[in-house]
């Protein structure tokens, strides 16, 4: 997925690519230009009633564990190479177009048990009302959509989505992906990871990620703590 990515038009490395939102010169530290935060990583803390992000993300219908729902793909040696695998698909850029169903994907995300839009689902993180102005924060972005849009080509990030065809809930959507038995094994596969736990040990100071979330304030174990959410019980659902 790394190299996929430059088949966007003019589009050469997705990390410098941000940088192309006026005034942004890093996305790593552009998160804290919004106003009262000044760490990204801590201030996902502040959403209220998560325990546990595995059990969260269960909520989904028919999905048991997320790690292990990712393995219906099948046939999977390189992720950067491997979304062109699933049949008829040349271009992950085009691709998404062909799932058919969806008219958009504010709705395509409405399928989900309890939510109507998750434009306002993102309001109840305290604080914030309206995720669409939230992002406006951010010195020189006057609206999301239109930052998303100075990516070549793209004229309306929200229509965009609805070019994919097949599909009538994301759920499925994310079932037809077709030969993987755990992703935690599956990044492996590319050429010098043997472990992707291990593997972000490489960026300096960073001994172990499962740990490493630990060191947000009052967050003990990140797996159980986007249980926290208000109304969550399984983030599948």
């Amino acid at each position: 997925m790394d190299t996929e990515w430059p088949r966007i038009p003019g589009i050469t490395d997705m990390d410098t690519e941000w940088t192309r939102i006026p005034g942004i010169t890093d996305m790593d530290t552009e998160w804290t230009r919004i106003p009262g935060i000044t760490d990204m990583d801590t201030e996902w803390i502040r959403i209220p009633g998560i325990t546990d992000m595995d059990t969260a993300r269960n909520q989904l219908p028919g999905i048991t564990a997320m790690d292990t729902e990712w393995i219906r793909i099948p046939g999977i040696t390189d992720m950067d190479t491997e979304w062109t695998r699933i049949p008829g698909i040349t271009d992950m850029d085009t691709e998404w177009t062909r799932i058919p169903g969806i008219t958009d994907m504010d709705t395509a995300r409405n399928q989900l048990p309890g939510i109507t839009a998750m434009d306002t689902e993102w309001t109840r993180i305290p604080g914030i009302t309206d995720m669409d102005t939230e992002w406006t924060r951010i010195p020189g972005i006057t609206d999301m959509d239109t930052a998303r849009n100075q990516l070549p080509g793209i004229t309306d990030m929200h229509t965009e989505w609805t070019r994919i065809p097949s599909i009538t809930d994301m759920d499925t959507a994310r079932h037809q992906l077709l030969g993987i038995t755990d992703m935690h094994t599956e990044w492996t596969r590319i050429p010098g990871i043997t472990d992707m736990d291990t593997e972000w040990t490489r960026i300096p100071g960073i001994t172990d990620m499962d740990t490493e979330w630990t060191r947000i304030p009052g967050i003990t174990d990140m797996d159980t703590e986007w249980t926290r959410i208000p109304g969550i019980t399984d983030m599948d659902t």
